[in-house]
């Protein structure tokens, strides 16, 4: 019994306990209110603005003009950090209450940085961002804003030239240029003249005296006496075309041979032609009539007159006649009207007279049989003279050559220091003929009269293997290579 009453004692004292203790405990609410803490801010601002602040090392991930708020009292390492400007590192005190002021200013001799302007020859003229300096060259212009910079350089009977340089805080870029001389010599690159490509596979003159260049990748290219017209561009077909041959007509007209299609450019506008489905045109030749014959890479020869296209191949001809369709290189004699061409398969030279097919081997030409009969290149000069060029291949004994037909004879020809065994193209301009190589040039008149070579040890052609050359109204002499175009002025040759 008394067990009993002091279990309900010890009971009645925790319900008054708890009850004692509700009245007095707060009741939470879900809402947290942290004590006040004491905190200040930082304000960072530069000029010019931009720069990325750094709080104790940390990327703060803000730029000036920013605010860094929330920041206990204490001393803080601030570090501004611009592109083209040296770091800055700064310490500030951070009060409670208070917002602490960091201004910069990059604008001062120390963040600002030089261009040292070096030329070979001296004394060339400066132009900064185009503007002229009235200063020459060795100069060094001093406190420069950092930024990118075009300096450009003149100098008389030289090529102005031009290139971009970065200027940082604190440090000195050097512009150093080395101006071409163009009282012989003339370059045409992809980045001095607005040429548009370095690449080039043939070039021609007109009528009027342009110079037209076939370009292996923005098609057709002309050259109007002070600037390079990129013909695509008013024909769009044309800008990203590989062009194998140029010729003019009698008329005057234009034609560009590409891939399976030529394209013909006259009074200011362009006509195309569908050729070939099958390889493509590697050649081409005009004769007086104006009739376009063709060489292509499957196909056999073509004819294209009055806008309509014969064939002549394995198929419409016979195969004793085309025992290969792929044509190398073809030409028409402009006074009979014969046609002559190279095919692959080592078969010799071909013709055709509008009526009769022959075949001439070296054997019926009777000549040394070790040049071969792999022939290549061929075209008939001013004068009437047939030239072939045949390559080498020392598998089958073979070791190539060139020979020419004049007279109803056939002659092996040779130049002492220049390897005929890898001619690109036979051309010819006025009373010259050449012979362009992967050894460079050889330059001649009639039956390689005193020939003249050119290759990169002797002159500034920009590689050895030249596709093409010719001479322009002006009597100027051009070059095409894959590594750019040269001319030499009249005069120099």
């Amino acid at each position: 019994m008394i067990s009993g009453i002091k279990k309900y004692i010890s009971l009645i004292v925790i319900i008054i306990l708890m009850v004692n203790g509700c009245k007095d405990k707060e009741v939470f609410t879900g809402v947290e209110v942290a004590e006040d803490l004491p905190t200040g801010k930082i304000f960072v601002e530069s000029t010019p603005p931009g720069a990325l602040i750094f709080l104790d090392g940390k990327n703060m991930g803000v730029t000036t003009p920013a605010i860094l708020p929330y920041l206990s009292p204490k001393q803080y390492l601030i570090k501004l950090r611009k592109n083209l400007y040296p770091d800055t590192t700064f310490k500030m005190i951070v009060f409670d209450g208070q917002t602490t002021n960091l201004f910069f200013n990059y604008n001062t001799k120390r963040f600002l940085g030089e261009i040292n302007v070096v030329s070979t020859p001296t004394n060339a003229s400066i132009f900064l961002n185009d503007s002229a300096t009235a200063r020459i060259t060795p100069y060094i212009f001093a406190d420069k804003t950092p930024g990118e910079y075009k300096v450009k350089l003149t100098f008389p009977e030289h090529r102005a030239d031009s290139l971009s340089i970065i200027v940082k805080g604190g440090q000195r870029s050097t512009a150093s240029i080395i101006l071409e001389d163009t009282t012989q010599w003339v370059s045409y690159q992809y980045r001095n003249s607005g040429i548009g490509s370095n690449s080039m596979k043939c070039v021609e003159v007109d009528h009027q005296g342009y110079v037209w260049l076939g370009s292996s990748n923005i098609g057709p290219i002309r050259f109007n006496g002070k600037v390079f017209e990129i013909m695509g561009y008013n024909y769009n077909e044309l800008i990203r075309k590989n062009i194998s041959d140029i010729k003019v007509d009698k008329d005057g007209a234009i034609w560009c041979a590409s891939e399976s299609a030529l394209y013909k450019y006259y009074n200011d506008s362009w006509t195309k032609y569908e050729v070939t489905s099958q390889g493509g045109i590697n050649s081409i030749s005009i004769n007086n009539s104006g009739v376009v014959w063709g060489a292509t890479s499957g196909n056999g020869i073509f004819k294209l007159e009055g806008g309509a296209i014969q064939y002549f191949n394995s198929a419409t001809v016979s195969q004793s006649i085309f025992p290969s369709n792929n044509i190398y290189d073809i030409t028409v004699d402009k006074v009979t009207g014969k046609v002559w061409f190279t095919m692959m398969g080592g078969y010799g030279v071909k013709s055709y007279d509008g009526a009769k097919w022959e075949t001439y081997t070296i054997t019926d030409m009777k000549l040394d049989p070790s040049i071969g009969n792999f022939s290549t290149k061929i075209n008939i000069d001013n004068k009437g003279i047939l030239w072939v060029s045949f390559s080498p291949v020392p598998n089958l004994g073979a070791r190539g050559g060139v020979v020419y037909y004049n007279n109803n004879q056939w002659t092996s020809v040779s130049i002492p220091g220049f390897g005929l065994d890898k001619i690109k193209r036979i051309s010819f301009s006025g009373d010259y003929n050449f012979f362009s190589s992967s050894f460079g040039i050889a330059m001649f008149k009639g039956l390689l009269e005193n020939p003249i070579i050119f290759n990169r040890y002797n002159s500034k052609i920009p590689a050895d293997a030249v596709e093409d050359m010719t001479i322009d109204k002006s009597g100027n002499l051009w070059f095409v290579t894959y590594n750019g175009t040269m001319k030499l002025k009249k005069g120099n040759f």
